[in-house]
């Protein structure tokens, strides 16, 4: 296993090696490169407890240059061949493959902070599982920070993984169109801007996407529907910035073209996210207390805390009562 020189895991949970206290602010290089090691774990926890195999993307026929800039993605070993697959859609920020929040990693436990609980209840249903990389961070190494640097972290551009949209259409088509389209059952789950990216691919991917889709499960998304309140006040002040910055007045032909007005749905995408899609909201009610107020295309609920960071592990067993429930109502073939 990659290890820390200061740090390890006990019990999921990160402790000194010798004190046993937990994590003590250095600086940010001395936190990012803690944050690599933790990342490498548990991406190595994925591969040794799931048997996932880690896939770097673009694929070479994508992008043959020997130098091409590639981040991972992983995938469980019956992805090819599962009758029920399940895309695993991170949040923005600098949170990895298997990670939904860095800080509740380092700060907290690995129950609460990555993947791994989903994952084991995917495996023990038998179902395959892809993880994406929407903010399409390359593997880290475990390079020490040098002397007197602020942060080790650069930002990479990679061909085809621009931005975290881009990245999730991309592994959508050349990896799960692709290469596990055995699937007779496609459930995701996605955390806060991967609500964004799980949004705009049944949009971009409807024909693909909706015959098998049986359900979404966004954990305090911040997708916004074209007709919503939020959305309409956004686009609002958006136009208010460039109006104010520009030296003329704008025509509406340039506001359209600076801050395009979102398109309505389809029909069957918004039938679909009215009854197959749940957002589990940071809300300080009780868990699944439904936020009639919540306009955003689906159902809103309470994930049961207020913490966005910890939706995704607050709700779980409202996320695969979901799925089992939308899996149950599929006719046998």
């Amino acid at each position: 296993m990659v290890s820390h020189p200061e740090y390890h895991y006990v019990d999921n949970v990160l402790k000194h090696r010798e004190t046993g206290e937990g994590f003590k602010w250095v600086n940010q290089a001395h936190y990012d490169h803690l944050g690599d090691y933790v990342t490498l774990y548990i991406q190595e926890r994925m591969v040794q407890d799931f048997g996932m195999e880690e896939i770097l993307v673009p694929l070479p026929e994508d992008c043959p240059e020997p130098d091409c800039p590639k981040c991972n993605i992983f995938m469980t070993p019956n992805a090819r061949t599962c009758e029920t697959l399940v895309l695993v859609i991170e949040g923005s920020g600098a949170v990895t493959p298997g990670m939904w929040a860095r800080s509740l990693c380092i700060n907290d436990t690995l129950e609460t902070g990555t993947i791994l609980p989903y994952l084991r209840r995917i495996r023990d249903n038998g179902w395959g599982a892809v993880v994406f990389n929407p903010n399409g961070i390359p593997a880290p190494t475990m390079e020490q920070p040098a002397e007197g640097e602020q942060t080790k972290n650069k930002k990479v551009v990679i061909p085809h993984h621009e931005t975290g949209e881009a990245h999730t259409r991309y592994v959508f088509d050349r990896v799960v169109a692709a290469q596990c389209n055995q699937y007779r059952n496609l459930l995701i789950v996605a955390h806060s801007y991967g609500g964004v990216c799980t949004h705009k691919l049944i949009v971009d991917r409807e024909e693909a996407l909706l015959p098998r889709l049986r359900a979404v499960a966004f954990t305090d998304s911040v997708h916004q529907w074209p007709s919503s309140e939020s959305s309409t006040l956004l686009r609002r002040e958006l136009i208010r910035q460039h109006r104010a910055m520009a030296n003329h007045e704008l025509t509406e032909e340039e506001i359209n073209e600076l801050v395009p007005p979102v398109p309505a749905p389809s029909r069957p995408v918004a039938q679909f996210f009215a009854e197959h899609v749940v957002n589990w909201l940071s809300r300080s009610t009780p868990l699944d207390t439904e936020d009639a107020e919540y306009d955003e295309g689906c159902k809103g609920v309470s994930a049961g805390t207020p913490k966005h960071e910890r939706t995704s592990a607050a709700c779980i067993d409202s996320v695969f009562a979901l799925f089992d429930a939308k899996l149950a109502a599929v006719p046998e073939q």
